[in-house]
């Protein structure tokens, strides 16, 4: 059970879902697989997360505490949606305003 729960802990991927249902698909597949090291937790929480969420979480500088990245990648997702109401939902050929910068990116629209 251990292992297969550490399978899915490590394919599982926030896929566009609210970040509420992510997190709460995470902690079942943490508990069940009875991972511990909070170092561990941490990185599979945030490589599960989607690109732009990750990315304001990062922005946050956190320390290792899971809670506080869980909190970070809700923060990010509130951001990232008002963004879009703020825009009008128009959105740019890259998915977030890092790689539009990076990328030169315009609104397709």
């Amino acid at each position: 059970m251990e292992g297969d729960a550490l399978q899915q802990l490590h394919a599982l991927k926030q896929l566009s879902r609210p970040v509420d249902k992510y997190v709460s698909e995470f902690r079942v597949f943490a508990t069940c697989a009875g991972l511990t090291d909070i170092l561990q937790l941490i990185h599979l929480f945030r490589q599960g997360l989607d690109s732009d969420i990750a990315i304001q979480a990062i922005r946050r500088g956190l320390d290792n505490n899971l809670q506080a990245w869980i909190e970070a990648a809700k923060q990010g997702e509130k951001i990232i949606r008002m963004e879009k109401i703020y825009l009008g939902g128009k959105q740019t050929k890259c998915p977030n305003r890092i790689l539009a910068k990076e990328k030169h990116c315009t609104n397709p629209n």
